[in-house]
């Protein structure tokens, strides 16, 4: 071998052996799964950094069902939403109003058939009135046998127990005519059928806040929104709320679109 290769080959093992300098910089990953990962990462970091806050139309859902859907562009969602809580007050309203007539219908059913006042009763007499043809029969057929069985063998205490508990002056009824007791009974069920139905709408009118509110956390606002709330793009005419629009699309500039709409200002 000759001394300038011996030179040479000591000169790249003493390279070799010295230590790295400061100033190196660091050689990159040319990997492609590696890159490709990174370049998902940062994109999900900017898309997550920019997206728009939910909870304003998760708060405006709560307030109005579909305020938050409109907002964010979804014409579709929120006028469904809008319609539920519509037909769900309606519903409240019809049958909040039924109940309250018709139970005052039976009271002026008691007043004039059986002699007695109910506007001022509980509900527990009131269902007495119904079930019995006259305080007599009630006394009769509840306060006595609960006096013989609580008090068997003690005469005093069973006079004493029917004469505390029978139903007296102003608290007496007496049916006189069958019409109109089985009048007054449906009367009652009737109006507890309708309470019963608003009692149910109104626990739709929360179903209804809460479902809208979780759909509005769901839906990201889209560019429909600015659509809704700016004026249309191309010709047409508006009369008030009523909106009718000619507009083309950018591809096909020759397919002309009409659109009747009914415009809604939530802002």
């Amino acid at each position: 071998m000759s001394a300038a290769l011996i030179a040479l080959v000591a000169s790249g093992a003493e390279a070799a052996t010295l230590p790295a300098s400061a100033f190196v910089l660091p050689v990159p990953s040319h990997e492609p799964a590696h890159l490709l990962a990174e370049e998902a990462a940062a994109q999900t970091q900017a898309a997550e950094s920019g997206k728009p806050s939910v909870l304003p139309n998760v708060a405006r859902s709560l307030v109005l069902p579909g305020w938050g859907a409109l907002h964010a562009g979804y014409r579709n969602v929120g006028l469904a939403f809008l319609v539920a809580d519509a037909a769900l007050w309606a519903t409240v309203a019809v049958s909040a109003g039924q109940g309250s007539m018709r139970i005052h219908s039976s009271f002026d059913t008691a007043q004039l058939y059986a002699g007695i006042d109910l506007e001022s009763r509980d509900d527990e007499f009131r269902k007495r009135v119904s079930n019995y043809s006259s305080s007599d029969e009630y006394n009769r057929l509840v306060v006595m046998r609960e006096a013989a069985s609580l008090y068997y063998g003690d005469f005093a205490s069973y006079e004493a127990y029917i004469d505390r508990h029978s139903l007296k002056g102003a608290d007496t009824w007496n049916w006189t005519d069958q019409q109109q007791w089985d009048h007054y009974r449906a009367l009652r069920k009737s109006s507890e059928r309708a309470y019963q139905r608003a009692r149910f709408a109104a626990a739709g009118l929360i179903v209804n806040r809460f479902a809208a509110a979780i759909v509005s956390s769901r839906l990201t606002p889209k560019s429909a929104k600015v659509a809704m709330h700016e004026p249309t793009n191309g010709e047409g005419l508006a009369f008030g709320p009523v909106e009718w629009t000619i507009a083309a699309s950018a591809e096909r500039p020759l397919d002309f679109h009409h659109r009747l709409s009914w415009v809604i200002p939530l802002e």
